[in-house]
């Protein structure tokens, strides 16, 4: 169990790096170019994820006559930041939806304090014991009894 628990914190980490790498690549990206998602459900529903000036914007409206399935948008951007922007959050009450925008220097942020938080939970092998599970080799230094593991040979510094 340890061995899982482990590897998803690994795995956890990585994900939180990579995420960090790429919301900071795209925060000055996002004042360049405008990109999205949208996904048509039906005659009066659209939903949309994108980046625009330097904000990620989720939100709902109307379809306007789109045709139904996922759909993707790369625009010049516009730097229209909306009336209700504050430290670059948004919040914009369409006549018939919706609009939250978050920064992205934000998410930038928590991602990073995410891979920073798991980061410091990983696990320093310490020298005697099992790097796998963590279990006491003074009496069998050959293999782990707990998980089979092989330890890595110590050097031993003779004079």
């Amino acid at each position: 169990m340890e061995l899982v628990h482990r590897r998803l914190l690994r795995w956890r980490t990585s994900l939180a790096i990579i995420l960090c790498l790429a919301t900071t690549a795209a925060w000055p990206y996002s004042y360049w170019r405008a990109d999205g998602f949208g996904l048509c459900t039906g005659p009066r529903h659209y939903y949309f994820i994108a980046t625009n000036a330097g904000a990620l914007t989720v939100g709902m409206r109307d379809s306007y006559g789109e045709q139904r399935g996922v759909t993707w948008y790369h625009n010049p951007t516009e730097n229209d930041r909306g009336i209700y922007s504050l430290l670059g959050f948004q919040f914009i009450l369409l006549p018939r939806g919706m609009v939250l925008g978050i920064p992205i220097w934000l998410c930038a942020f928590l991602f990073a304090y995410l891979a920073l938080r798991c980061f410091r939970r990983l696990p320093i092998p310490i020298p005697g014991y099992c790097p796998n599970c963590g279990y006491d080799l003074r009496a069998t230094p050959a293999r782990c009894p707990e998980c089979g593991t092989i330890p890595p040979q110590q050097e031993s510094i003779s004079n």
